[in-house]
């Protein structure tokens, strides 16, 4: 029995590390379907993911005067701990008080300007659909546009390059709703304009409401600009607005989602509005075209730029 047990004991040792994972194979790209990868000739396999952190690259910035890199840029490992610099910055009359993350922000300034080349990437009934400054051409473009994923458009600045998302919805708030359902009444005079704003601010509330009564004025006034940007304001809801890029309907929205400016690395735009753009014929035509009509309208019209970017009119 000794024996027995001694030569079991030995076989459990022997065939214990086969089943250790802390020493994945990695499989070579390209990998072969062969026995030697998978450890099988027939039949299925199971694959795990493996995974490395990302490395991040990060800048000190002193927070006032120019706003210059007051230290060497280090580096942490994501998930990891952030390496602080060693030497933390002055400034007279106050006292450091600790690091926060630095607002990434398209400068008020270049909002007036308009873009140079606008991108989206659509689809429809199982097609690509890539527009270059509103034209598609399914093939040519989607080889030119790999850094744009489903829903996705961007467009380009003298000043650098300005990315988004777009989304289709099935159904309109009710307040956006009613402005799409009798706007138009209003100023083709077929509704009186104090019935659409007790109307409207019965539906919005008085924070919209009072947007409204200055779209009012400043449409009566003949001054249009004022009254595009706060047009686009009613169309407008919270950036954290749980849409998403793979939702499906006929109503186009846009949000504005990443920075780059010219010589710089591309940074998040945080806590700007969705703003509803058009209704589409379908679902279908939404799909097909809204990313494509967000970057056209971020790329030729001011008023959408101010909202969506986040800017003071």
């Amino acid at each position: 029995m000794k024996k027995l047990l001694s030569i079991s004991v030995i076989a459990i040792f022997a065939i214990a590390p086969t089943f250790a994972d802390n020493e994945p194979t990695v499989i070579p790209t390209p990998a072969n379907c062969n026995e030697a990868v998978l450890n099988t000739t027939e039949g299925s396999a199971d694959l795990e993911a493996i995974y490395t952190a990302n490395t991040i690259n990060t800048t000190w910035y002193s927070g006032y005067g120019n706003n210059a890199s007051v230290a060497n840029a280090t580096q942490c490992s994501y998930d990891g701990t952030i390496n602080l610099p060693q030497t933390n910055p002055s400034r007279p009359g106050y006292a450091f008080n600790g690091w926060k993350l630095k607002t990434c922000n398209i400068p008020s300034q270049y909002v007036s300007t308009d873009g140079t080349h606008s991108y989206g990437h659509g689809w429809e009934n199982n097609a690509d659909y890539c527009y270059i400054d509103g034209v598609s051409g399914s093939a040519a473009n989607c080889s030119s546009m790999t850094d744009l994923a489903l829903n996705e458009w961007k467009v380009e600045f003298s000043y650098g390059t300005v990315r988004g998302i777009a989304s289709c919805q099935p159904t309109l708030p009710a307040d956006i709703a009613y402005i799409e359902a009798n706007l138009d009444s209003v100023t083709h005079g077929q509704m009186d304009a104090n019935t659409f704003l007790t109307e409207y601010t019965a539906i919005a509330g008085a924070e919209k409401g009072a947007i409204a009564q200055q779209l009012a004025t400043a449409y009566y006034g003949n001054d249009l600009d004022t009254a595009d940007i706060l047009f686009y304001q009613l169309r407008s809801m919270p950036g954290d607005t749980n849409y998403t890029t793979n939702s499906t309907g006929q109503y186009c929205w846009c949000k504005a989602t990443h920075y780059t400016a010219n010589g710089a690395s591309q940074c998040p735009l945080s806590s700007l509005p969705w703003v509803f753009l058009a209704s589409g014929d379908s679902a279908s035509a939404c799909a097909r075209g809204c990313s494509s009509e967000c970057a056209n309208r971020v790329e030729d019209n001011s008023g959408t730029r101010v909202v969506l970017f986040g800017a003071s009119q």
